[in-house]
């Protein structure tokens, strides 16, 4: 297991224009020492974590700007993952709680006509939305549709009784017009749609995550028809295999969901094969 130290973030402009107020990285630096803060490649929730940050600090760089130096551990090999070891802290996670859903949405919305999007989305379904940074060497357009919080195992009939048939349709129907949608420059709107749900199991929240990459309208039509039911079967199965399970991790294909990992409360990644199944609403 390789230990490291690395500036994770800093008040200088960063490529997509951003700055950080000192109060956020303090903010920062807190939340590394009160919690786990997964280490991904490229930020990417898509991808299981490949370390974690397990304590960080507040630094003065040379030029007088604030940043955040934080120790990490990374795992290099299975023997790293078996050695993974909690000192009773939990892994960060989004945690959601709305009456219909929320919109997440990046830099890609930050022109006229993407706000304009958001809110028309935001307006329809009397929901909220909120900014979401996402630091990656390349820039992926990402939209995340946030619900919860529901009981593990009842997904599908939490968020469909939460925004009642004539919404639940309405947004499957927006997000495919949203999809044909390109900036100023081309470049095609939500590349990446992400489903993210809060469940509650016991006494614990866990973040269940649905990824459609350059989603079409049959990927769209089959995540709303079977997909978000499939992932009910997903939830349960990985809750049995793992009940420190955290955040849950799935992609939609134009015809399936399949997992991709499970992350247990420290972050140490797993994975879960499994049969299809079908259900009915």
């Amino acid at each position: 297991m390789k230990v490291i130290k690395a500036i994770i973030a800093t008040g200088h402009v960063d490529k997509q224009g951003e700055m950080l107020m000192p109060e956020a990285l303090y903010a920062l630096a807190e939340q590394a020492n009160a919690a786990y803060i997964p280490m991904w490649v490229e930020h990417d929730v898509a991808r299981p974590p490949i370390g974690r940050m397990i304590s960080a600090k507040v630094i003065r760089l040379d030029d007088g700007v604030l940043a955040v130096e934080a120790t990490g551990e990374v795992w290099e090999s299975d023997a790293d993952l078996a050695a993974i070891t909690s000192d009773g802290r939990r892994m960060v996670i989004h945690e959601t709680q709305v009456p219909t859903f929320q919109v997440g949405f990046d830099t890609t919305f930050h022109d006229p006509e993407g706000m304009e999007l958001v809110k028309e989305l935001r307006e329809a379904g009397c929901a909220s939305s909120q900014f979401e940074g996402r630091k990656s060497a390349e820039v992926v357009s990402q939209l995340v549709i946030a619900a919860g919080a529901f009981i593990a195992g009842a997904i599908s009939g939490g968020f469909f009784n939460a925004l009642g048939e004539e919404l639940y349709s309405g947004l499957k129907s927006r997000l495919k017009a949203l999809r044909k949608k390109k900036d100023k420059s081309g470049k095609e709107r939500a590349t990446r749609l992400l489903f993210r749900f809060t469940v509650r199991d016991r006494d614990r929240s866990i973040e269940v995550n649905a990824v459609l990459d350059n989603a079409t309208d049959e990927m769209i039509e089959s995540f709303f028809d079977s997909g978000i039911k499939q992932l009910d079967a997903i939830t349960t199965e990985a809750l049995a295999l793992e009940p420190r399970a955290t955040r849950i991790a799935t992609r939609q294909t134009a015809d399936t969901i399949e997992p991709i990992y499970v992350a247990r409360d420290d972050c140490k990644p797993s994975w879960l094969r499994r049969e299809e199944t079908t259900d009915d609403r």
